[in-house]
């Protein structure tokens, strides 16, 4: 039960982040400069609509996918894929990752040369789908923070209008752009994070302090920031 209701409220907690979120992209699209108030119900309302919009691209995927799957009888493997979870029942931590990755690995691979080259085609095509999934769920969570609609958000002409406005070789540009300052940042904390581990009982707990409330919501902010700029520029 305490399990239950702890899940409850991280999710609650989660869908008012995103909502912030959501608000610090919309003051950017309007052009203000400022760091927006926090409204719990404004921002939890926010939250719940992106959590809506991605759950209907994640089931686009997902149709896709299983379509894939029963077209080139990709199901057929699964029970080999999944060998190693079940064979395997090892708790993962930093002493042990590189043990219970590699089999894990190993056993994908062994799976993927047993496959048939219509699936290894059908899921490089959903690799690709999933990839310009995600540039419209950047659009649309821009569109969203703009109109507060989850039907604006989802609107093909619209995203498609944008998209087409930005320019799609500046989107990509945005995107790599962002993603090795993100990386560049977690790489940063993650050292930060394994020089407190090495003080005893303390350092640990201070260093996922610091990574929890400092260093993962400068780069939540950062990232809205950076997309209400991106669709600002268009």
């Amino acid at each position: 039960a305490l399990e239950f209701i702890t899940g409850i409220f991280m999710l609650l907690i989660s869908f008012t982040v995103e909502g912030y979120g959501i608000s610090v992209i919309k003051n950017t699209i309007e052009g203000s400069n400022t760091i927006p108030d926090f409204d719990w119900d404004r921002n939890f309302t926010s939250g719940l609509k992106l959590f809506v919009v991605e759950i209907i691209y994640m089931i686009g995927i997902g149709i896709i996918f299983g379509i894939v799957l029963f077209i080139t009888k990709g199901f057929d493997l699964l029970p080999d894929l999944f060998k190693f979870n079940m064979n395997h029942n090892v708790p993962i931590s930093i002493a042990n990752m590189t043990s219970v990755a590699d089999p894990a690995i190993n056993t994908t691979i062994t799976v993927l040369h047993s496959a048939s080259p219509l699936l290894i085609i059908g899921l490089i095509i959903v690799m690709i789908l999933a990839i310009i999934a995600m540039f419209f769920m950047i659009i649309s969570t821009c569109r969203l923070a703009k109109t507060n609609s989850i039907k604006e958000a989802l609107s093909w002409r619209g995203i498609t209008g944008d998209i087409k406005a930005i320019g799609i070789g500046r989107l990509i540009a945005w995107y790599i752009l962002l993603v090795i300052v993100v990386a560049i940042l977690v790489l940063i904390a993650t050292i930060i994070l394994f020089a407190f581990a090495l003080i005893p009982v303390v350092g640990a707990i201070i260093g996922a302090i610091i990574f929890a409330f400092i260093f993962s919501p400068f780069i939540a902010l950062l990232s809205a920031r950076a997309m209400g700029l991106l669709y600002a520029s268009a």
